[in-house]
């Protein structure tokens, strides 16, 4: 008697997992444009500080668009002078590399539609967005602010670049990417929204990383 219940469970338990592909392969809906012509980038780039990770997820999004915006959280008494000094010191000295970009880009273009837009936003590189947040939130107002770049932006595809870090014990896993977590649940959802992670591999005992000015945008 397990037998004639068990098979005729499993037949309509199979059946129902066949509707269901079926179903996802009809219904499966894209929020970006299928041709890469079609595509418009915004990155946005959270960061805590101008540190190696951010400056990494800046150039990555660079590499794909002149459209970057980091964006930083600020608590009610946290003090932004050092990174406002340290975010003029890295758009300043990279002012003659980006201009150089913007001619070489320009006599790509010509006088395409766009072209002078495009060139003007890779001569000003990326912009710094600070959004207050009295309770030192991190996810809601990113997450926020990432809705209102979408909606107003309706023809563009919002890409939110975090780092990931590597630990190089499984331990130290549980001090790392906790809010990047958080942050990529919480945008899991919205469309028109792509969440693209960049390992980034702490070095072990007795290793030491020192990366160079260019390796960093």
């Amino acid at each position: 008697w397990i037998v004639l219940i068990l098979i005729p469970l499993l037949v309509l338990m199979f059946y129902q997992i066949s509707r269901h592909y079926a179903r996802a392969s009809t219904l499966a809906a894209s929020f970006t444009p299928l041709r890469s012509e079609e595509l418009h980038h915004i990155i946005i780039v959270p960061i805590a500080s101008l540190n190696v990770p951010a400056m990494q997820g800046i150039a990555f999004g660079r590499s794909i668009t002149p459209n970057v915006i980091a964006v930083h959280i600020v608590g009610e008494n946290d003090d932004t002078g050092p990174l406002r000094e340290q975010w003029m010191t890295y758009i300043s000295s990279r002012r003659e590399r980006w201009a150089n970009e913007a001619q070489l880009r320009a006599a790509e273009l010509g006088d395409r539609p766009g072209a002078t837009y495009e060139i003007e936003a890779i001569k000003r590189g990326p912009q710094l967005v600070k959004i207050n947040s009295p309770y030192r939130a991190l996810v809601s107002p990113l997450v926020a602010y990432v809705r209102s770049v979408r909606d107003l932006n309706p023809q563009a595809t919002v890409t939110v670049v975090l780092p990931e870090f590597v630990p190089a014990h499984f331990w130290e896993g549980l001090l790392h990417n906790q809010s990047a977590f958080r942050l990529k649940l919480a945008l899991y959802r919205e469309p028109r929204v792509i969440v693209v992670n960049i390992p980034y591999h702490l070095a072990g005992a007795g290793e030491t990383v020192t990366p160079t000015p260019e390796s960093v945008g």
